[in-house]
């Protein structure tokens, strides 16, 4: 695939990225709000869910092998935690005015409700340091071809003595 191809691919993803960021946006801060975030965390809480999956989808296209299968898993879980949260904000109308409204009326369905919202932003940042990290310590393909391993020569250790009286001797 050449350049302009490639450039036009990555910018229809980021578009398609944005708008789907944009219309997540107001149920997931409607659920930040409702499981007791203020109005700053609220705010931040879309970038979160929505950034981490986006984090998620550049690593799975720079890494390879099983570090692209940790974003891809990433991915997913994020995926299927925002699509769960976005599907009870339209369920419940309670939660577009932001207000504290039980998510579920059955308690254990509640309770994994505010469970699975308050540990995401948990596991951004435990799953965002080591994608970033991935991303960080990873070296391309070179094309099959092997990359020479830098050696290092061993130097030859002689004891001063002797290394001055092969001097004296010469």
């Amino acid at each position: 695939m050449n350049r302009t191809a490639r450039t036009l691919l990555v910018l229809a993803l980021a578009a398609v990225v944005g708008m789907a960021f944009r219309v997540s946006w107001n149920a997931l801060r409607d659920v930040a709000e409702t499981v007791g975030a203020d109005a700053t965390a609220s705010l931040l809480y879309p970038f979160v869910v929505d950034g981490l999956m986006a984090l998620a989808l550049v690593a799975t296209l720079v890494l390879a092998g099983d570090d692209r299968r940790f974003a891809l898993r990433v991915l997913a879980m994020y995926t299927a935690a925002s699509l769960v949260l976005n599907y009870v904000h339209g369920l419940v109308p309670g939660l577009h005015g932001g207000q504290r409204v039980r998510m579920a009326h059955w308690p254990p369905a509640q309770w994994a409700l505010v469970l699975l919202a308050t540990s995401l932003p948990v596991g951004s940042i435990y799953f965002g340091s080591d994608l970033v990290a991935k991303v960080l310590h990873h070296r391309p393909d070179t094309g099959g071809q092997q990359q020479p391993e830098p050696t290092r020569t061993p130097v030859a250790y002689q004891p001063v003595r002797q290394g001055v009286q092969q001097a004296q001797d010469a």
